[in-house]
């Protein structure tokens, strides 16, 4: 029997393999990727020669998401194989069961409140929004609208709303 049979016979084996690891692989960097990102933001931020890089707690939110968002568009063995991706559609799936929705709802609004609590009484608000949404209320109670001269657009409105 010649060598290329042989080698062609145990080819769909070993590149079956091959595909395997390397899915169990991306799926574990994948999984990797998004829990190192939870981390970072649950932390803090990274603390590298003095200075906080990733402190502002959106930074590492938006990452995981786009990142879970790709994963799971992009890369339809994910979807399978990649246990963030799993727990994800799990919990999607129990959100369509009307008690469990309303209880995480609670959870989730208790939790929000109760770290909102802890973050004042912490004093690890940034007095800076809480001085703009400050001037934002006096100037709705005065009549002059969402006025601020702390944020740079002068109307809080038109700071956050781009139509282009």
């Amino acid at each position: 029997m010649p060598f290329a049979k042989i080698t062609n016979r145990f080819d769909p084996f070993w590149m079956q393999w091959v595909g395997t690891v390397r899915r169990g692989l991306s799926s574990v960097f994948f999984d990797g990727v998004c829990l190192g990102l939870i981390g970072i933001w649950w932390s803090g931020g990274v603390s590298y020669h003095g200075h906080i890089y990733l402190k502002h707690g959106a930074d590492p939110r938006r990452a995981v998401i786009i990142w879970a968002l790709l994963g799971y568009f992009c890369f339809k063995d994910l979807r399978k194989t990649s246990l963030m991706l799993r727990a994800v559609r799990r919990v999607g799936a129990l959100l369509s069961i009307p008690t469990f929705r309303w209880s995480a709802y609670l959870v989730c609004c208790l939790g929000a409140a109760q770290l909102a609590v802890a973050q004042v009484l912490a004093m690890r608000v940034t007095l800076w929004d809480v001085g703009i949404f400050h001037q934002i209320l006096w100037s709705l109670v005065h009549g002059l609208g969402f006025n601020s001269t702390l944020s740079g657009a002068g109307d809080f409105l038109s700071d956050h709303f781009a139509p282009s």
